[in-house]
């Protein structure tokens, strides 16, 4: 093994963790501390300085300086990182992760974290006249014309992109009044003051129905107690 790729991985390493840390070359990487910034941090610089692409497993848990500089030098030498080649015949095939998509992979990582959500966003809109058979053809023509919503991670953490996307089926909840009866007023009036309990459950939506209506009442932004 070349003894200078333990000698830099313990200084990358030790400069990454918090002053005073203890390690030494046998110490599990957990053990030492290591959190998920500070293991991005080292990722990029081993990438930078040893050329090579390190699956962010082995940057925590009972991984130690030795286990991950053997799992290098079993590798060859590295190549400087660079940009990936384009190569269309190979479209199909696993390829690395971007920094920055491995950074947000690590915060899954319950090893490296109290909190291993990952990275999230969520967004709620609210569109009049919606049509949802609409909105799901829509949907899956833009998965089909752009490659990267087709992305999979795979078990070695490198990504694809996948040929066809799985069918998404949709769940629609129909939030409109009964048919039968009057028409519901649009404003009611105010809750009484005193006066039975409402229940605390209700029937439970449906998970398909027809289209949501064209217009309606906002949906409440609390229910009762």
């Amino acid at each position: 093994m070349d003894q200078g790729v333990p000698a830099t991985l313990l200084r990358l390493f030790t400069e990454a963790l918090p002053p005073g840390t203890r390690l030494d070359v046998e110490t599990p990487l957990g053990a030492a501390g290591l959190d998920s910034l500070a293991a991005a941090r080292v990722w990029l610089r081993i990438g930078e300085e040893l050329g090579h692409e390190v699956p962010f497993r082995l940057l925590s848990g009972e991984t130690t300086v030795a286990a991950l500089a053997e799992w290098i030098d079993g590798r060859g030498t590295g190549t400087a990182r660079g940009p990936v080649p384009v190569e269309p015949e190979a479209v199909h095939e696993p390829f690395a992760l971007t920094p920055l998509q491995q950074s947000y992979l690590t915060g899954t990582y319950a090893e490296l974290g109290d909190d291993p959500v990952g990275c999230h966003q969520y967004l709620e809109f609210e569109v009049p006249d919606l049509d949802p058979v609409r909105l799901v053809s829509a949907w899956r023509e833009l998965i089909a014309r752009h490659p990267m919503l087709r992305a999979v991670l795979t078990p070695d953490g490198r990504q694809r992109i996948l040929p066809d996307s799985p069918d998404w089926p949709p769940t629609v909840h129909d939030l409109r009044p009964p048919t039968a009866g009057p028409a519901p007023p649009t404003a009611g009036p105010a809750p009484p003051t005193a006066g039975p309990a409402p229940p605390t459950a209700g029937p439970a939506l449906p998970t398909a129905g027809p289209a949501l209506p064209t217009a309606g009442p906002a949906l409440p932004t609390a229910g009762p107690a």
